[in-house]
């Protein structure tokens, strides 16, 4: 799992009449040399007034389905599975987290992508030189919270 770069291109016509897709296009690139081509294509049009573009992250690749020991996360919307799961903000974009529930594993847990020390804002940082035990403890508070606002709603 990966951030990766990607283009948000925007062209409005003057009227969807001269336009192939209507009076605005909206469109994800790949790459900036598909951009450059699709720029200079809509600014050669007469019949295009503005194009606008700017860069978009977006994560690639999905998160683990089981823990570095071999254990599988919780799936599902089931309290385990929300608390096993997170994410924490960064300057970078952020990072997806799993935590192991499973009672003594000692590679409990993930994170994704890997963070970068020169970019990564101190809570990261601070989320891997955690414990495991640190972690665990902090998904069975989730759980238990998750729980008692189930119960007290019922109610």
């Amino acid at each position: 799992m990966e951030w990766v770069v990607r283009y948000s291109l925007t062209i409005t016509w003057r009227s969807a009449e001269n336009s192939p897709v209507g009076a605005v296009r909206y469109q994800t690139v790949v790459s900036a040399g598909r951009l450059r081509q699709l720029v200079d294509k809509a600014r050669a049009d007469v019949h295009v007034i503005s194009v606008r573009y700017h860069t978009v992250r977006r994560l690639d690749g999905a998160p683990p389905e089981q823990c570095p020991a071999g254990h599988p996360y919780p799936t599902g919307y089931l309290d385990a599975a929300r608390a096993c799961r997170g994410w924490i903000p960064c300057q970078c974009g952020g990072h997806h987290t799993r935590v192991c529930l499973h009672r003594g594993c000692l590679s409990s847990r993930w994170i994704g992508p890997d963070p970068d020390d020169d970019v990564c804002t101190p809570e990261v940082l601070a989320w891997i030189t955690s414990t495991p035990e640190q972690a665990a403890a902090a998904a069975a508070r989730r759980v238990s919270a998750m729980a008692q606002r189930r119960t007290s709603t019922s109610t």
